[in-house]
């Protein structure tokens, strides 16, 4: 099963198919180590070809947890996960044409994407968004996310937008959203 995946994996412009098919046949590895194998061959080919849906994310998380065993390959599906976060988001909020010009190796393009995506404040997922970037990337801080977009939403003058943005903060982490409100509420005063 691991030849079949790699051989599908293999080359340049892998099909979204091929990277459906292959994730299929990872699952039904008996072999732990061999299906975070395959699932990591998987994860690579779909960030080589830009192809990075929601289910491949739920995969790359499951192929985690099964690598526990193997704290080398954890960190290798880890790192291949992050990336393919990383380029959804930048494929979501910036396009695909982006991704050749994004370099995940430099912290200055890692906040310059943050910035946009907290000025992106209406789009339901930016929350979500901002608070994974933040998670992918150390030099991040999800404080100052959180206070973009809630100065964002005071800027567009939404009272339904803070609330809500306030309440998706607390809900994921309530001192996060104190913090942030706090800020929020010394810039508005201002």
């Amino acid at each position: 099963l691991l030849e079949s995946t790699l051989e599908l994996c293999s080359g340049k412009n892998v099909s979204e198919r091929a990277i459906q098919e292959s994730s299929s046949i990872a699952r039904c590895c008996s072999s732990v180590i061999v299906k975070c194998q395959a699932t990591l061959a998987v994860l690579r080919s779909a960030l080589s070809c830009g192809y990075s849906p929601t289910w491949l994310t739920k995969l790359s998380q499951d192929a985690i947890s099964w690598a526990s065993c193997d704290s080398g390959l954890q960190s290798e599906l880890e790192e291949a996960s992050r990336l393919l976060l990383v380029s959804g988001i930048v494929s979501k909020y910036c396009g695909s044409g982006a991704q050749e010009l994004f370099r995940v190796d430099n912290p200055r393009h890692a906040v310059r994407l943050l910035e946009f995506v907290t000025k992106h404040v209406q789009k339901e997922s930016a929350i979500s968004d901002a608070l994974a970037l933040c998670d992918a990337f150390t030099n991040l801080s999800k404080h100052d996310a959180s206070v973009w977009l809630l100065q964002r939403a005071v800027l567009c003058g939404d009272a339904e937008l803070c609330a809500s943005l306030i309440e998706q903060l607390y809900e994921r982490d309530r001192s996060l959203s104190a913090i942030a409100l706090v800020r929020v509420l010394s810039y508005a005063d201002e």
